[in-house]
This record gives C-alpha cells, structure tokens and sequence, in this order.
C-alpha cells in the first residue's frame, strides 16, 4: 500500500505545517505520483498530531501499563485500550472525490461483513507526545463477501478507525465509522497496510500493521452501516445511492463501479 495517507482527527492547519509534515510518509514507486493529492492530506493529519488539543482519554483497567498492546515492528511508542470522555473538535474539509475517484483513485478492498469487536485506543509517542489527538479505535470485522481483494468469506480482519467510535466524543468529518457498534453490519472499503504505512513523530514510529491489517482513509466516505433498517453513509459524496435503502442498494453500485473500471 505504497504510499497511502490515513486520515486523523483533523483540526486547524498551517501550510507550513503541512510542508514540514510530508516527510511523515515515505512515497516511493510508479504509484507516487497518482497518489500527492491525497498525501497532502494524509500530511496535514499527521500535522496536527503535533497540534494542541483539549480532548482527555480515560484509560481502561488498573493502569496504562496494564492495558498496552503489543506493536513488535514499532520504536518508541506505545498503544493502550482506552475510552473517550465527552467532548469535540473539528477537522480540516475533505478533499472533493467523485464517485469513480472514490472506488477506483486508491486500491482498496472492498467486502461485506458485521463488527465483532471494537475497542478504542490511545496512542502515545514517549515524552514528546501531547495527551491531546492520538486516539483511534480498531474494529474485528467477520466478513461475509468480497467484492475486491485479497481477504475471504469467513475470515476476521482488524480495521483501523481514524477516530474512537462512540458519539460520546464528537469529531467532524467521521459520522460514518464513529457510529459503528458491535454488531453492525456494513460494506467496507479499507486500505490493506504493508511496511510502508508508518506514523511517525518525534524519535517514534508506529507500523501501523502492529494496530490492525486495514485502515479507513477517512471517517466519512470508506464504509456504509446499516442500523436499525437505515443505511448510513455518506450521502454527499454517493448521490447515486440518494434513494438507497439499504446495502443491496450499494452492492449494486459496486458492482457498477467495478465492472466499468
């Protein structure tokens, strides 16, 4: 996935931020060049893990220490399972996609399946870490059909959530996979992890294949649930699926999508 951006919680941006952030991703082969647009915003992200924030994490357990995942690829870092108390904050405006760009601007897997776990995480980066913008969460979803890639009906993939989910903490630009529960069921439209995809700050870097094989490139556009008989996405980006119903109605579009690319 040479070259990829994940999304983070995004806040305000300087553009020397942003310059001084694209070295947060090393972007190297034939692919480099159809994916700037996009590294530009996976840069700003990474930007604003440095930013101040407000947002406070409440680890679970006796301790931190108690609750630390194990990262065997990463330096310097460490990840604990940890719940948000109440807040918000704001991200930067999504870059405008069409639908075509969407499906086919980045080689994402895309498969059918239900939540089986999700926890949400913190992650910190030694001394120089702010307490404030480094939380996610990782989902274990069982799939049940592939419309692209790599993974199969049957197996169990871990995806990594550009935020915590929950709506207890309210974070702009990621209503889709922040309302995912154990249980949902959806179509998921991740990006598989290889060596590359590596968050870094600081003397720290975290692979970020240690956290989970996939992640959203952002918390809006890459996935649709469907809850309670209502299907949940992103409707401004798809306005194709404006009188969808449910995910049989995305199936279709898929299927669209993939036969015409």
């Amino acid at each position: 996935m040479t070259g990829r951006q994940l999304f983070s919680i995004m806040g305000e941006v300087e553009d020397s931020m942003i310059q001084e952030a694209e070295t947060y991703r090393i972007l190297k082969g034939s692919r480099k060049k159809k994916i700037m647009g996009k590294a530009l915003i996976g840069a700003a992200a990474c930007a604003l893990l440095a930013a101040g924030g407000w947002l406070a994490f409440r680890a679970l357990g006796a301790g931190e220490n108690g609750n630390s995942l194990d990262l065997p690829n990463s330096h310097n870092v460490a990840a604990y399972y940890a719940e948000p108390e109440s807040g918000n904050t704001a991200m930067a405006d999504l870059p405008w996609f069409t639908e075509e760009e969407l499906f086919h601007g980045e080689n994402t897997d895309i498969f059918r399946g239900k939540v089986t776990s999700l926890k949400n995480i913190r992650v910190e980066f030694g001394e120089e870490t702010l307490e404030e913008l480094q939380y996610r969460a990782v989902a274990e979803i069982q799939v049940d059909k592939v419309y692209r890639g790599s993974c199969t009906p049957g197996q169990t993939v871990k995806v990594l959530l550009p935020c915590p989910a929950g709506l207890a903490l309210w974070i702009e630009d990621t209503k889709t996979v922040s309302q995912m529960e154990e249980g949902t069921e959806g179509i998921f439209m991740p990006v598989r992890y290889d060596e590359t995809d590596v968050w870094k700050e600081g003397d720290g870097a975290l692979q970020l294949s240690d956290l989970a094989e996939y992640g959203f490139l952002d918390g809006e556009r890459y996935a649709f649930l469907e809850k309670e008989g209502k299907l949940i996405y992103a409707d401004w980006a798809y306005p194709s699926l404006e009188s969808s119903s449910g995910l049989e109605d995305v199936e279709a579009l898929i299927a669209r999508q993939l036969a015409e690319g």
